[in-house]
């Protein structure tokens, strides 16, 4: 958490190096402002944040600024936090220098203070964008294989089936069917 002190920025700088086979950086933050509450939404005490990623190696960047004002009011709880805000940034996978820049600040007033909040830095190893699975029989069994098995990542497969002949069983029909470290859910 960056947390005003007094009228001003507060800024802070991290730079950490990201492991062979990460392919993006994901920061997930949220703004908070006791301006909000305090009643000073829309006057000239616009409470500001600044959130920046950049890629050394892959060379790309992502960042947002905002102001209490340029959210407008409805982005604020009653307490004045935002809701978790979060963006992404592709990466070289064949390892990476990350550098992340935070900034809040307290404008025209050093009484009513404003945080920056970061909850998470992740580092996804594993992507699968449209994964689809075809069953090319009756018996209803369908294999995916996940590159790289070692560690094992944390990853849910939802499997639907279309009605129709030959249609699969769905796989909540048939729980014990279902590997040990399986678990199905309900859903459409």
């Amino acid at each position: 958490m960056l947390n005003t002190s007094g009228e001003g920025p507060e800024s802070i700088s991290r730079t950490f190096q990201i492991e062979e086979g990460v392919q993006e950086i994901k920061v997930r933050y949220k703004f908070v402002t006791s301006e909000v509450h305090g009643g000073y939404f829309g006057t000239q005490y616009n409470d500001y944040f600044n959130v920046a990623i950049r890629s050394q190696g892959a060379g790309g960047s992502a960042s947002e600024s905002q102001t209490m004002n340029g959210l407008g009011l409805s982005s604020f709880d009653a307490g004045g936090a935002t809701d978790w805000r979060e963006f992404t940034l592709p990466v070289n996978e064949a390892a990476d220098t990350i550098q992340v820049d935070l900034t809040v600040a307290n404008v025209a007033d050093g009484l009513f203070d404003s945080a920056l909040v970061v909850d998470v830095i992740a580092k996804p190893k594993v992507k699968i964008s449209d994964l689809k699975a075809v069953v090319k029989n009756d018996t209803g069994n369908v294999t995916v294989t996940i590159t790289p098995a070692t560690p094992a990542p944390n990853i849910t497969l939802t499997l639907s089936t279309r009605s129709g002949t030959g249609a699969a069983k769905r796989v909540d029909e048939e729980p014990n069917n279902l590997p040990a470290n399986c678990t199905p859910s309900r859903g459409s």
